[in-house]
């Protein structure tokens, strides 16, 4: 099944301060300039090698941050709060509140938030949160256990996983058997029901969709025995190609309850050296680790095009 759709765009909820706003009319025209022409780099250099691309882009880009540093020298906001701190939840309860889910156990009311973010749909996300406190009577937020403010949140692509076809031949033709590297960063593993996968991909031309899949039942006997299935889509990334790297989040609350027990978790993925695999601690409603790393993700592209 399709996952949620991301958004293209960081989302910033009402009250928060927008990047460059206390700077003046012609840096931040400056800034959307440098932008656009980055944009069209991403169309020229499409085939091309990814050195020569980054090359032109980040010259682009590099002068408009000089440009921003000088002139916003009095500007005071915190732009660490740009960069993720936590992967989470969204969700929205049968009131219709919006909330996060932190951890397994940990939910959290967003106060600058006055309505459900993407949709309503349930999603992961990484997001930059500011931690306000317990939830109280006179905070709103005595139903849960955090009230926060976001600074910054976008969904990432999270899907279901496919059941196979019955065959490796049949799995193959339908969901690829395309090339990827799972990368062990803080946000992969297991977590609030859903497993997050930081991955690395080959792309012949940016903006061409490629399709993640995670596939069940591959294995009569172990039924936590799952194979990631990438299908570049025909996208020809034997010439010119460069290695990008994403977010997915699969929901694993359709798998059979371990009963209280903890059990691995394998999954299986091809490589450029042949099939890989690797093993996660799974127990039905907790998370491998309970403890949520706060670190700063960086190289993933969230705009990649994946489904």
């Amino acid at each position: 099944m399709q996952g949620a759709q991301r958004s293209q765009t960081p989302q910033q909820p009402d009250g928060c301060e927008d990047f460059g706003k206390t700077c003046n009319a012609a840096d931040r025209f400056f800034l959307n300039f440098a932008c656009k022409v980055s944009e069209k780099l991403d169309y020229i250099f499409g085939n091309k090698k990814i050195t020569e691309y980054m090359k032109a882009r980040n010259i682009i880009l590099m002068a408009a941050i000089a440009v921003l540093s000088l002139s916003c020298s009095k500007n005071t906001t915190d732009y660490s709060k740009y960069y993720p701190n936590y992967i989470l939840t969204c969700k929205t309860d049968d009131a219709g509140t919006f909330y996060l889910q932190l951890d397994d156990k940990t939910t959290a009311l967003p106060l600058n938030v006055k309505k459900p973010l993407f949709g309503g749909k349930e999603v992961r996300a990484l997001a930059n949160i500011t931690d306000k406190g317990k939830g109280t009577k006179e905070n709103g937020g005595e139903n849960f256990d955090r009230v926060v403010e976001i600074n910054t949140i976008d969904s990432i692509l999270t899907k279901k996983p496919v059941p196979t076809l019955g065959s490796v031949a049949e799995d193959e033709k339908k969901y690829g058997r395309d090339h990827v590297a799972i990368i062990d960063l803080w946000a992969t593993g297991v977590e609030d029901g859903y497993l997050n996968l930081c991955f690395d991909a080959a792309w012949g031309r940016y903006g061409r969709v490629h399709y993640i899949n995670l596939v069940t039942g591959t294995d009569p006997e172990d039924p936590y025995t799952l194979v990631l299935r990438h299908n570049a889509n025909g996208d020809d990334y034997m010439s010119g190609s460069y290695v990008a790297r994403s977010l997915v989040a699969f929901s694993l609350r359709e798998l059979p309850d371990t009963q209280g027990k903890t059990v691995d978790l394998t999954l299986k993925y091809d490589t450029r050296d042949g099939q890989k695999s690797v093993k996660y601690k799974y127990c039905s409603g907790k998370s491998e680790d309970e403890t949520q790393k706060q670190s700063v993700l960086k190289g993933v592209d969230l705009n990649l095009k994946i489904k």
